[in-house]
């Protein structure tokens, strides 16, 4: 991956420039047929309301090449954090090593600040295959490498993979 510095920054409750980044991808990347209704539903207040709650967390990722949002918390009936929001958008081509690379680097992130074990659901490969052009056990093996390189092992379940440090 070279020497590119890849930088996630926390956004916290009272941080209103990144919360509205935050809410700015979450509205461009749910597609729903009437945007209006969404705003119903998410706004950057409702946004503060989740991050106000105790083990809630999110992050924003933005470069040239891809903007990502993601919220999470800790859920105690799995002891670990879970992923309930994951939303990515490339600003260039769709490059599946280069989102692995920046998701690895985030799980890692995640991993030594908050969890000793995080949860991520998978899409289905209906999502990967339109979205890569791959499905979605070659994206698990791919994540597996590139997340290795990263100090991260991951754990493929059926529906949903956990990350730990190695």
């Amino acid at each position: 991956m070279g020497e590119k510095t890849i930088m996630w920054k926390e956004i916290l409750i009272d941080n209103r420039k990144g919360l509205k980044k935050y809410f700015n991808l979450l509205y461009d990347v749910i597609c729903v047929q009437n945007k209006d209704k969404i705003l119903e539903i998410i706004s950057i207040s409702a946004i503060q309301n989740m991050l106000n709650k105790i083990g809630y967390h999110a992050y924003f990722y933005e470069d040239d090449i891809l903007e990502v949002c993601s919220m999470y918390k800790y859920h105690i009936e799995y002891d670990r954090t879970v992923f309930f929001q994951y939303f990515f958008r490339f600003k260039k081509t769709n490059d599946i090593d280069y989102l692995a690379h920046v998701s690895g680097k985030g799980i890692k992130i995640i991993l030594e600040r908050h969890s000793k074990i995080h949860r991520c659901p998978k899409f289905g490969d209906e999502i990967y295959v339109e979205r890569f052009g791959v499905t979605e056990k070659e994206y698990t093996e791919k994540t597996i490498k590139i997340f290795a390189e990263h100090g991260v092992r991951v754990i493929d379940h059926k529906n949903y993979w956990d990350y730990e440090l190695i």
